[in-house]
């Protein structure tokens, strides 16, 4: 008796709180969706065609009030779509972001090993990134530490993070 009054919950419709829940993402989408650049926009697929005039009414609507108006109607707008393509498109996007900063910072590390450990560090970086070019790196390396004890602005120190950069790349 008791299995079956618990099966009934199944059958119930969400919750005020889930609903409400769901709506405050769907606003939050709506609103990352008009803060976007307009290249990475371009490139979320949105096929509704009301919710993309919409975006670009939301973009020129400059009073605050209107604008978050503008953003609730298209949370409300969304509701009645499926967002998992959009979803997933934000979220590649998102994943992008992520590996290029962290080859920036890789790119960073190795610049500020090569120059505290100099040569060490350069014959390593060459050990694991067999493309890089060693005589370059260690070039750049002795004008960036001739610029740092002169006071002279850092134009090696720039270039040497840009060929630790693109060796990454490789």
């Amino acid at each position: 008796m008791q299995d079956e009054e618990w099966d009934d919950w199944d059958d119930l419709p969400p919750s005020k709180s889930a609903v409400k829940r769901q709506l405050a993402e769907l606003t939050d989408l709506a609103r990352v969706l008009v803060e976007l650049p307009q290249k990475r926009l371009d490139q979320i697929p949105i096929e509704d065609e009301t919710l993309q005039e919409g975006i670009e009414l939301a973009r020129r609507i400059t009073a605050n009030s209107g604008r978050k108006r503008q953003i609730q109607f298209l949370g409300k707008r969304l509701r009645s779509l499926d967002t998992t393509a959009i979803m997933a498109a934000l979220n590649r996007e998102h994943e992008t972001d992520k590996e290029a900063a962290h080859k920036h910072h890789m790119a960073e590390r190795w610049r500020d090993d090569i120059m505290a450990d100099g040569m060490n560090a350069i014959n390593a970086f060459v050990g694991e990134f067999q493309h890089a070019e060693r005589s370059q790196l260690r070039g750049l390396w002795q004008q960036a530490q001739k610029e740092r004890s002169k006071g002279a602005p850092p134009a090696s120190y720039r270039k040497l993070y840009k060929a630790i950069f693109s060796a990454l790349d490789a």
